[in-house]
């Protein structure tokens, strides 16, 4: 059944699939609705360029409009509340991508508050703190990206099973009640576009019969930032932390020849293996890195050793060569790392 402010509307129905997705988080600060102060939906309706913009939040969604922003000649400040840019993704990735955006000209400003927006004659003023000190920001916009909320209203009457506010689903997207699916953001977790379409494609075939299930293990993240950035499974920490005795490679771009003949030497790639050099997890810093992690994608998907990548011809001169250095370098017997 459903129900607008003008009627209900009874609809019968054998599978359901719930979809509703998610939305821009405003965070509870004072001025958050001021004019001038935009989501991520609202900032790609702008007509014309701010010569100072504040992003506030250095996750995913704020770094890349930093980098677009930055590139198109805009002056960034970014301001986020923990002491790394990041969080969750893999520690050596963020530091450099923190090291590369710094240089490109974006102002990041870690461990900082925001305690207020306020309006001002010549547009907007981002009042924060960093310890005790406490500092004001003039702009002429402010973009909250401090995340998403997912988009619960719709089926608020539905005995769903929830957790951590998202519907709990099985592997084949199916939640507590049968016959009733649900998939992309609404289920939590990495909220990706290309999950959400796998989860929507595992949720319609298993409701019409056919068995699917969703390799969670084995779910790439891109960040299209300058150079991007792009993982895939466990980052070290993660593996770490879980218990597991990890091997590591690493080779830098800089010393890959098709990396030095485009000219963008910045970033690398990691891979972390088990102690049986089964890979579990990658990362890319780097240009076309969100390309490159599907190789990597791939070796975790049907659990490939790092002797396979690393014994497996790349041509040359590629970008994926880094690959097969870094799965070398892994196994001790990188080749033309400096």
């Amino acid at each position: 059944m459903v129900q607008t402010q003008e009627e209900t509307i009874e609809v019968t129905w054998e599978k359901l699939i719930i979809t509703t997705g998610a939305s821009p988080l405003l965070p509870p600060i004072k001025g958050i609705d001021l004019d001038g102060v935009l989501t991520s939906t609202d900032v790609l309706a702008m007509d014309s360029l701010p010569s100072q913009m504040v992003i506030i939040g250095a996750g995913v969604i704020g770094l890349e409009f930093a980098s677009m922003f930055a590139a198109l000649g805009v002056k960034i400040t970014v301001i986020e509340l923990l002491d790394r840019i990041l969080p969750g993704e893999d520690a050596e990735i963020a530091s450099e991508l923190l090291k590369i955006m710094k240089r490109q000209g974006v102002s990041i400003k870690l461990s900082a508050k925001v305690k207020e927006i306020q309006k001002t004659e010549e547009g907007l003023t981002v009042i924060y703190s960093v310890g005790d000190k406490e500092f004001a920001q003039p702009c002429e916009k402010v973009l909250a990206a401090v995340g998403r909320k997912l988009n619960t209203e719709s089926f608020q009457n539905l005995p769903l099973h929830l957790e951590n506010n998202a519907i709990a689903v099985n592997d084949c997207m199916e939640t507590n009640i049968k016959g009733i699916y649900a998939a992309g953001d609404i289920t939590g977790g990495k909220l990706l576009a290309h999950l959400a379409f796998m989860q929507g494609k595992t949720a319609a075939q298993n409701a019409l019969g056919i068995s699917s299930k969703v390799n969670d293990k084995a779910v790439p993240s891109c960040i299209y930032t300058n150079p991007e950035a792009a993982s895939v499974g466990m980052t070290q920490a993660a593996a770490e932390n879980a218990g597991i005795s990890v091997k590591v490679g690493r080779f830098n771009f800089r010393s890959n020849g098709r990396a030095q003949t485009l000219g963008d030497r910045e970033g690398f790639v990691k891979v972390i293996a088990d102690q049986d050099n089964t890979i579990i997890g990658a990362q890319i810093l780097g240009v076309h890195a969100s390309e490159m992690i599907s190789e990597l994608t791939l070796a975790i998907t049907l659990k490939a050793k790092a002797d396979d990548l690393a014994d497996m011809i790349h041509p040359h001169p590629t970008l994926s060569e880094a690959i097969w250095e870094a799965c070398g370098d892994l196994l001790g017997r990188a080749i033309h790392k400096i």
